[in-house]
């Protein structure tokens, strides 16, 4: 994949990509998550994605630089996921690091044509209260998804939130997240996919962040942040 095609891939989600298509969508009732998303993934091949929101990356989110470093690392993962035989990625579509990660899952599947999204929502209407840059992209990486899963209809409370993220490591088995210290449901999955021995990738780039990666290959991390 060539930086020159992963920057471009930054840059898209302002315009119109989608492919006049709309990915299955599955409203569920309680539980049947687990049903619909085990008939769809097989774990050993599947990623599960998780990051912070924009307003905890930190003040220079609005700089396009930080989100374009942030999708060139995650571009450079898939691919080198890929290879070790890493085909399906689950994402929560939550604002900032999910969507730019969904985005960079769409960009590769240009090379990988196998490549899987699926979208995680926790409930329909989630991205009603984005700003309206993040609404655009969600659009765009739901109709990019090739499965979209809904586990409410209606906003039930926050505790949606963790049952997606729950959902999503039950049927992972491997974490790639964008994680600053923050706390939060960031924090809480990571410590979760710890818990279950998961090999945690953190794509968040200074000597602080590499404290939470966990079981990855050194090589792999030192390439992914060197990118910049």
């Amino acid at each position: 994949m060539t930086h020159a095609g992963i920057r471009s891939a930054a840059n898209t989600y302002g315009s119109d990509t989608t492919k006049g298509r709309r990915a299955p969508f599955y409203r569920l009732k309680m539980n049947e998550e687990e049903q619909i998303l085990k008939l769809l993934t097989d774990p050993k091949r599947t990623v599960a994605l998780s990051g912070n929101r924009p307003h905890k990356i930190g003040p220079s989110v609005d700089s396009r630089t930080v989100r374009e470093t942030i999708i060139r690392r995650m571009a450079h993962a898939v691919s080198r996921l890929y290879k070790e035989g890493y085909d399906t990625y689950l994402c929560g579509m939550a604002m900032g690091f999910d969507l730019w990660a969904a985005l960079a899952v769409s960009f590769a599947k240009n090379y990988y044509p196998d490549l899987r999204l699926i979208a995680v929502v926790p409930f329909r209407g989630q991205e009603q209260r984005y700003d309206p840059e993040s609404r655009e992209c969600y659009r765009t990486m739901l109709n990019e998804a090739d499965h979209c899963v809904c586990l409410h209809e209606r906003y039930p409370g926050p505790s949606c939130y963790h049952e997606r993220n729950r959902a999503m490591l039950d049927r992972a088995s491997m974490l790639v997240c964008y994680h600053n210290g923050a706390s939060g449901g960031t924090a809480s999955t990571m410590a979760e996919a710890r818990t279950r021995d998961m090999p945690v990738l953190n794509l968040y780039g200074t000597p602080f962040g590499h404290g939470y990666n966990w079981k990855v290959d050194g090589e792999l991390l030192d390439a992914i942040l060197r990118i910049r």
